[in-house]
């Protein structure tokens, strides 16, 4: 049990890594190319890290705002999953 745990936690740290690291950023160019945005709107939602030019220029009302909340909770599920193998490793 403590094996599929120890399992769990690995494979959920690399999920929210490599989810971070190449699900956002994609999922923001299709919300730049879906909204048709204009030159300098889209280069401050695809290059500023943290989703902080997403999030100013962006509007609430449309789907993909809920999808993209929905993906951040779940890498972060994911990476506080992760962050218990880190933490067994530390203190076991």
């Amino acid at each position: 049990m403590l094996d599929f745990l120890v399992g769990l936690s690995i494979y959920s740290l690399f999920i929210a890594i490599y989810g971070t690291l190449v699900c956002l950023p994609i999922f923001r160019l299709i919300i730049v190319i879906i909204k048709k945005t204009s030159l300098k709107e889209s280069l401050y939602i695809v290059l500023i890290p943290l989703s902080i030019g997403y999030y100013l220029n962006h509007d609430d009302t449309h789907i993909t705002h809920k999808i993209y909340i929905v993906l951040q909770i779940l890498l972060f599920v994911f990476a506080l999953l992760g962050s218990f193998f880190l933490f067994y490793t530390r203190f076991a």
